[in-house]
């Protein structure tokens, strides 16, 4: 997405689908193959960052901290205290949202400064 705003852009997440796949063939391919859900991150390789850009350095070491954290399980992003963009608390103090959560959240949290589209 850089391309398109290249003076603007800090970073963005970037769905790889290329590990998921290829763990799915080979376990075709071994005989070992089950239906399962599949709920990769970071860690998998499932989803990774963009290149960080148009920011300062300690910025961007900061960021490419929390990524190697999160990378480790070492930090949850969705740990609260988290609050709504209205400022309503959405999780409390070390409660951790749930994944159905996360799959079907429908605002932004705060310090986001924009609207969710209709």
């Amino acid at each position: 997405m850089i391309k398109f705003a290249p003076d603007t852009q800090l970073t963005s997440i970037v769905d790889d689908w290329g590990p998921y796949y290829i763990e799915r063939v080979q376990a075709v391919m071994d005989g070992t193959w089950e239906q399962q859900d599949v709920w990769g991150g970071m860690k998998d390789g499932h989803v990774v960052m963009a290149p960080y850009t148009n920011m300062p350095d300690d910025v961007k070491a900061a960021a490419e901290a929390i990524e190697a954290k999160i990378k480790d399980e070492n930090f949850n992003p969705f740990t609260g205290p988290v609050y709504k963009q209205d400022g309503t608390l959405w999780l409390e103090e070390g409660q951790v949202a749930p994944d159905g959560e996360v799959l079907s959240m429908n605002f932004y949290i705060k310090g986001i400064d924009d609207k969710l589209p209709n």
